[in-house]
């Protein structure tokens, strides 16, 4: 029989669940430079967005306008934390902006539809092998346009590989 949970037993059988800190401090000790990176821009991603959400607060339960100059600031700086993101994976943020173009023209071919953006609904599976099959294809396109002196960039639009705008 579980025993009853008051204010002072609360933090003891919470606890009571806790990993394990020392495999933490020996997971992250010698985490190369990349990996931190990575932590460090998730970890920010998240500060960035509540500083967000603590904007849309304000308004919503106390009021107060909403500082348009803050958001746009708070959107920068959660954007530098993406970059951040972006860099430590050794991928550019053009690939993933193409990565969730594919995967919404996948999920909804021609619009947005409620049926289709329910989970049961979609193949996740489906998604990432077309998302991944066009960065593929991208990168060959841009290997061979650099072999061939094109600017890549100049000569493909970025739907390229539906084809249309």
């Amino acid at each position: 029989m579980m025993k009853k949970v008051t204010s002072e037993n609360f933090v003891e059988e919470a606890m009571r669940t806790r990993y394990n800190l020392e495999d933490l401090h020996k997971r992250v000790q010698d985490l190369p430079d990349k990996r931190c990176q990575l932590i460090s821009g998730v970890i920010g991603i998240n500060s960035e967005g509540g500083e967000l959400l603590a904007e849309i607060g304000n308004f919503m339960y106390q009021g107060k306008p909403i500082d348009e100059e803050r958001i746009l600031s708070e959107m920068g700086d959660l954007l530098w934390r993406v970059a951040e993101v972006c860099d430590s994976l050794d991928v550019s943020l053009e690939d993933v902006m193409l990565r969730v173009i594919v995967k919404l023209r996948t999920r909804y071919p021609t619009k947005f539809s409620e049926f289709r953006a329910l989970k049961e609904n979609r193949n996740e599976a489906l998604e990432e092998k077309i998302a991944s099959d066009a960065l593929k294809s991208r990168s060959i396109a841009r290997a061979r346009a650099e072999d061939d002196g094109v600017n890549y960039e100049s000569s493909v639009d970025f739907y390229d590989n539906n084809g249309s705008e």
